[in-house]
Parts: structure tokens; sequence; C-alpha cells
């Protein structure tokens, strides 16, 4: 088999996945970039790279996340390392690091805390777009945070990371707090496709009070952290509750962002301690 017949082979056994997500799994088993694989596609592979790549099929078979077989993911131009310890990080939380970006280069924000940081995915976007913003990212997951460090160093990035739940361990004031908490109700988890309930970790999706209960602790406690802006990133159709939440609490200039979906997918919010 060479590289052109196994690029074959798994867009005929992966219909469903995106092209980009097929080059890249072919990408990981040859240990190649995705111009060698069209520059030579005629090379056979080895007996020990076939080996790998039937082996990928049958676990993307039994549902396991691409993203975990693989060991990484990309996400916003940063190669992250993933495991069954972290969100696979998606597309929709780069609308929320896209935003929190593009308020910090406006007003020149000087620093951000970035909690149920998971894999770090936003606290690095945020600190690989600003080298100079001092950046801090928590989890209450030793095991997420061990990979989010991982991910710190594969980058050369330097971020301080706090093991704690919400705000419990945090010190100081920012000008940016942002998060991704876990937002999914328990009975909307358990209608979840297969990938995400065997694969991905409870502790990071399920929220009690129908998915809200993070949100209303967040919106209630953050403001002690807070002398700028919040970003939230929501589920479906928890974009008035949580805006409602922020008001409650005295935040100001509220607004939401779409996703590419269309989703209200980030609700964002501005307090001033003072």
């Amino acid at each position: 088999m060479n590289r052109r017949e196994a690029l074959l082979l798994l867009k005929k056994e992966f219909e469903t996945l995106e092209t980009a997500e097929i080059r890249h799994s072919l990408r990981a088993v040859l240990g190649i970039s995705q111009a060698e694989i069209y520059l030579d596609p005629e090379k056979e592979l080895t007996d020990a790279e076939e080996k790998q790549l039937q082996e990928l099929i049958c676990r993307r078979k039994q549902a396991e996340p691409l993203a975990y077989i693989l060991g990484e993911w990309d996400f916003m131009g940063l190669t992250l390392s993933v495991n069954k310890n972290v969100l696979i990080p998606r597309q929709d939380t780069e609308t929320l690091a896209e935003d929190a970006i593009a308020y910090a280069k406006k007003t020149g924000a000087k620093n951000a805390l970035d909690i149920c940081t998971g894999s770090g995915c936003i606290a690095l976007s945020l600190k690989a777009a600003l080298p100079n913003m001092e950046v801090t990212a928590s989890d209450i997951s030793k095991e997420a945070l061990a990979i989010a460090k991982e991910n710190a160093e594969r980058n050369g990035l330097a971020v301080n990371f706090i093991e704690s739940d919400l705000f419990d361990n945090i010190e100081g004031v920012f000008d940016i707090i942002t998060a991704n908490p876990p937002y999914i109700a328990f009975e909307e988890y358990m209608d979840l496709q297969p990938e995400i309930i065997f694969y991905e970790p409870q502790l990071a999706l399920v929220a009690e009070e129908n998915g809200l209960y993070f949100y209303r602790r967040i919106a209630e406690e953050a403001k002690k952290y807070l002398c700028g802006r919040i970003f939230l990133e929501v589920g479906f159709l928890q974009a008035e509750a949580v805006w409602e939440f922020l008001a409650e609490n005295g935040y100001s200039e509220i607004y939401t962002i779409k996703d590419l979906g269309g989703i209200d997918r980030v609700v964002s919010g501005k307090y001033v301690n003072r």
C-alpha cells in the first residue's frame, strides 16, 4: 500500500470525517508533513506503518475520538497533546479565544486568568498571541493540569498553573477572565455521541442546575478577581440565562457572540473591581 492508497482507504472508512482530519491522521501515522503526502504519493508504507494505520482504523471504528488516538489536536495554530483526562479542543472554543485576544489587544490588557483550563487551549492561545501578557490557568483536575503544563512546554509558552476549584486558590485581580466550564445537563449528556460519553471526561462536561451551576458560581465569585472583562463559553440555548447571571451581579456592557454554526457561543461582560 502506498501513501495515495492509504489516504483513499481512510476516506472510505471514515466518510463522515473532514478531509483535513483524514490528512492529519495519515500525517501522524507516517510522521511526515502534509506536503510530503502529495510530493511522493506512490511511496510504499512500511509494514510497521501499515500496522499502525490498521490500528487507527480499528480504534476509530470503536468510537474512540481521533484526537485521542493521535494523542494531539490543533487549536488556534497550536498543536496540543490530549488524552482522556481533558476535553478535545473544539473550533467553537476558538470563538472565545479570538474575542478575548481581540479585546486584550484593543485595551492593552496585562494579565489573564483561564479557569477550567483543561488542555490549556485558551490560556496558551492568549499567551501565544500576546507574549508579554501574564497568563494564569487553573483546573480542579491534577491530571488535566499535567496535560496543560505539557502543552505549555511543548509550545514554549510560559503560563502559571494552579490547582483550584474555580477561584478557591486564586489570588490577585485580572484584566481578563476566561472559562469554558462544564455546561451539559446530565439528561442531555446521556443522549450525546458515544465518542463523548465513553471517552471524554464527564467531570469537564456535566453540571447541575440544568447545566448552569458553574455559570452562577462564576458570575458571583469572579467579581472579586476581575477589573476588565469576562468571557464565558456557553452551551445551546444557555446564553440568555448566563447573560442574566452577569446582569444580576452587576456586570455591564454584556454581549453574546455566535460561533460558525450561528449558535450563541460566548457571553461576555465587564466588571471593574474597585
